[in-house]
């Protein structure tokens, strides 16, 4: 039988973030698990050199430089040692009643557990479900992922994916999960990856539609647009290459400039320096894998 579950870690990875912002959202996840007698601790793993206060329950991970998302989660599971973890991207928005909606669906044995996550405007957030692998593939992920809210579903559907800003699971899952997220990928699509393995693994996916995390998503990378846009074209050419081989790299590739092309003509801004780079430097290893990015990016 399945050990009850009695303690939280909270992992939280912060790169530029408000320091004020972090310090509310750490006080609304620790008052919500305390009002439901989880003993709880966060986990904050700081990408930057911030001065953030001494809180109780709240542990600091810093030093390390910026290293990326994925290996920063990877920290704050590592550090862990409750029964449970909750990643929470830093620009989830400070709610308590509906983190404790969410605190009151974990159960041992239910896989990962994801909410709906809504903008701040109130309207439901689709993209951060979207799972695809080329143009095509991703308008069609968005239309479906559109219809997330109206569907009787209670596990997530084929075409979507987890979404890294808020997901739960056992901590021994994250650990099997290589804690969770592969660390290849520095920032973005280490979800999709995710997504595949835990599929791949027979671990079931619940989407709990009855709580909604406000995200404002993309706050954390506006201070460093470029290197997100580089994180982003090598996250979706790791994921083409880790589900179609060199040929998926390929034709990722051609598919990115080919649309890049056709915004430029439209008039529609678009990413082309970032994603030029990340393209010549998957064709300079012959669209083989290059290595993470993550010694290549501090370099610079």
């Amino acid at each position: 039988m399945s050990r009850e579950i009695q303690s939280i870690g909270f992992v939280v990875v912060a790169f530029r973030n408000d320091i004020d912002q972090l310090k509310v959202l750490c006080n609304s996840l620790l008052s919500a698990a305390h009002s439901l007698n989880f003993r709880p601790k966060v986990i904050l793993v700081l990408n930057d050199n911030s001065i953030f206060p001494d809180i109780p329950h709240v542990d600091i991970i810093q030093g390390h430089g910026n290293i990326g998302f994925a290996a920063g989660i990877k920290k704050g599971v590592l550090a862990s040692s409750d029964d449970y973890t909750v990643l929470v991207n830093p620009d989830c928005r400070p709610e308590d009643e509906e983190f404790k909606k969410f605190l009151n669906e974990i159960a041992p044995g239910r896989g990962i557990l994801i909410p709906m996550l809504h903008k701040s405007s109130g309207d439901f957030d689709y993209m951060p479900y979207e799972n695809w692998t080329f143009t095509l593939g991703r308008m069609t992920s968005a239309r479906l992922c559109r219809r997330l809210p109206a569907t009787n579903e209670g596990s997530l559907p084929k075409y979507a994916k987890i979404s890294g800003a808020f997901v739960g699971m056992e901590r021994q899952k994250a650990l099997d999960l290589d804690a969770p997220f592969d660390t290849a990928f520095f920032l973005y699509a280490e979800d999709r990856d995710m997504t595949d393995r835990v599929r791949a693994a027979g671990i079931p996916i619940s989407l709990l539609k009855n709580v909604h995390i406000t995200h404002d998503g993309g706050e954390s990378g506006k201070s460093v647009s470029e290197l997100v846009a580089r994180c982003k074209a090598d996250g979706s050419l790791r994921v083409a290459y880790r589900r179609y081989g060199r040929a998926g790299a390929l034709v990722f590739t051609v598919d990115q400039w080919l649309f890049d092309n056709l915004k430029r003509l439209l008039g529609r801004p678009s990413p082309r320096r970032a994603n030029a780079w990340s393209a010549d430097r998957w064709r300079r290893a012959r669209f083989s894998d290059p290595g993470p990015l993550t010694q290549e990016l501090l370099g610079n």
